[in-house]
């Protein structure tokens, strides 16, 4: 006599445990371990289970990633209010011992003693200025005169207004002289 099996039972428990088929079918006294292998291969079980174990493991990895990254951002917020407390601190004790006549600190310390606020701040601790001209085009086009100008308006310090006789002018003057 033909034993019938309940494949979706079967498949349901194969699917969401961790026993192999070999182990599913000994749990359920099916005889013939190879016929329910064959089975759940025609039937996709294989890769079915593949993907909900990756899916499973995607969704642990993504739960551990936030806590741990949660973890970090109260520390990182427990430190940041601790190193601006010292920082205040320090001022604070800076100002009261600036009216003791005996007070000997420097500028520079009381410079540091802000930066490190500042940098704890996220504000910026020191400023830079870059200033670069580009050109394009064959140089030796240009009149010497306008060159000779271009290198004085480009040594530090120099400011030429855009209306002052000293302005270089922008695009073609006029013809080039032969």
């Amino acid at each position: 006599m033909r034993t019938v099996h309940d494949y979706v039972k079967l498949e349901r428990e194969y699917l969401n445990g961790k026993m192999s088929i070999r182990e599913l079918a000994k749990s359920h006294d099916i005889k013939s371990y190879s016929t329910l292998a064959a089975y759940a291969r025609s039937h996709g079980w294989y890769k079915r289970r593949d993907k909900i174990k990756e899916r499973t493991e995607e969704k642990v990895i993504e739960r551990v990633s936030e806590q741990v990254a949660e973890a970090e951002t109260d520390e990182l917020m427990q430190f940041r209010s601790e190193a601006l407390a010292v920082a205040r601190a320090s001022i604070y004790r800076y100002a009261q011992q600036m009216q003791d006549p005996l007070f000997r600190i420097s500028a520079a310390e009381l410079v540091k003693i802000v930066n490190t606020g500042l940098l704890i701040l996220g504000e910026p601790t020191a400023r830079t200025e870059e200033r670069r001209l580009e050109l394009t085009g064959t140089l030796g086009e240009l009149p010497p005169e306008f060159l000779r100008r271009l290198v004085e308006a480009s040594r530090p310090g120099r400011i030429i207004a855009s209306g002052s006789a000293d302005a270089l002018p922008v695009g073609p003057t006029g013809t080039r002289q032969n």
